[in-house]
């Protein structure tokens, strides 16, 4: 079991792309997209070791003893990566609703390891309305932070947070996923599509990469012979500074702002 790319093919730049307004938006997206790579290199070398981390043990996922772990495992990879597809976009408020998706799928994979009849729950949610009650009562956020936290007490207090604050910038209409995409110009209130804002990006980056993480250290605990076997425990190990490295980031920033 692995994941795989399904790609269209295409003419580097199709005719007419750019054309309409929506399209427009795609260029304007990706133009950030290679802002972001060539002023956040360090940033975005982190992402780059927690993807090659997840793509390593995707790669890798020969006869699981978990099938079900190892299918959301693919899932939590693809829905991280589309969290750093538009946070280097700078769509920040989407990219807090992705890695809601991604902790999401790992979370729910180690809930269904620790506790094995809900796979079968998990799997007839669709059969009728008695399953689909059923699936919504086993899977409830509180106790999937349990299942969690009764594994590895840290771990669970930082998906806790995590999950807390992809809700709250993003991942749910709520005020400050708006208020914090907001601009005022006279009497005027501009939604912010793509941000300029260094300290905002800086820190959905941070939150992209904790993420990411935090979904391979829950992983860990499902596949923890596979992920001896395949060196990731010591790669795992050696990201646990990046938390560090973006606070010093974001400290030098204002800093440096102060004096300007």
């Amino acid at each position: 079991m692995t994941g795989t790319l399904s790609q269209l093919k295409s003419e580097p730049r199709p005719v007419g792309w750019g054309d309409d307004k929506l399209s427009e938006f795609f260029e304007a997206a990706r133009q950030q997209q290679f802002a972001t790579f060539a002023n956040f290199q360090w940033a975005f070398a982190i992402l780059r070791e927690i993807d090659s981390c997840m793509l390593r043990a995707v790669e890798n996922l020969n006869q699981p003893q978990d099938i079900l772990g190892a299918i959301l495992m693919i899932r939590s990879h693809s829905a991280y990566r589309a969290a750093c597809a538009t946070v280097t976009a700078t769509q920040l408020p989407e990219s807090f609703m992705l890695t809601r998706s991604s902790l999401e799928y790992a979370g729910y994979a180690l809930h269904i390891h620790m506790n094995r009849t809900l796979g079968e729950t998990w799997l007839r949610r669709h059969d009728d309305a008695a399953s689909m009650t059923a699936v919504r009562k086993a899977f409830q956020a509180a106790s999937i932070e349990k299942t969690i936290a009764d594994k590895d007490a840290k771990l669970g207090e930082i998906y806790k947070q995590l999950y807390q604050s992809t809700i709250d910038f993003g991942g749910h209409p709520n005020e400050r996923g708006v208020s914090t995409n907001l601009l005022q110009q006279d009497q005027a209130f501009l939604g912010i599509y793509l941000h300029a804002n260094e300290l905002a990006i800086a820190n959905c980056f941070k939150s992209v990469a904790l993420t990411g993480l935090t979904c391979l250290n829950i992983f860990q605990h499902i596949f923890e012979a596979r992920f001896s076997l395949l060196g990731l425990k010591e790669r795992l190990f050696a990201l646990r500074t990046c938390e560090q490295q973006f606070i010093a980031w974001l400290q030098k920033w204002e800093i440096s702002n102060k004096n300007a």
